[in-house]
């Protein structure tokens, strides 16, 4: 049953972050805080249940790129030297994914899974880019974090 109940909230996370991309980001404070508890209480603890933030993230990525005009470019512009960082590394990637692929038959998938754990780490950095548009939001968003693991938290007194 809070199984049903986290693959509900993480749907739901992922449609407020495909309207409203920042919303998903405390979707996934929520979800964070809520998933270890409900993979510790299912018998047999599946481990999939670890990356349950993931489709949010995904949502939240899809949703910036779609909804924010320039989104690489005004990071870019404003620093200049992280733009180039990245796409660097980008560039310094090309060659072990070529080797990776030719490890075997099956090695394509270690390869997907590569680019989408640096393409990921990379789209974060956008997206806490173009996060705050005022400094307030920050603090708000950390509140907001603070809150909902002190919230969790009180079951280690229990």
């Amino acid at each position: 049953m809070t199984l049903y109940g986290l693959f509900g909230l993480i749907a739901t996370g992922c449609v407020l972050a495909l309207t409203r991309w920042r919303y998903g980001l405390y979707m996934m404070g929520v979800i964070v805080a809520i998933q270890d508890p409900v993979r510790k209480s299912l018998p047999g603890a599946p481990g999939y249940l670890a990356l349950a933030t993931v489709p949010v993230i995904l949502a939240v990525v899809f949703s910036l790129i779609i909804q924010q005009r320039g989104w690489w470019r005004d990071l870019a512009r404003m620093f200049p030297a992280i733009g180039q960082a990245m796409k660097w590394f980008m560039i310094a990637c090309l060659p072990p994914c070529v080797i990776s692929l030719t490890y075997g038959p099956g090695s394509w998938i270690l390869t997907v899974l590569g680019i989408a754990a640096y393409g990921t780490v990379l789209m974060l950095i956008v997206v806490g880019y173009h996060f705050p548009q005022r400094l307030t939001d920050i603090r708000k968003f950390l509140r907001f974090y603070c809150i909902v693991t002190s919230v969790m938290l009180t079951g280690t007194i229990m």
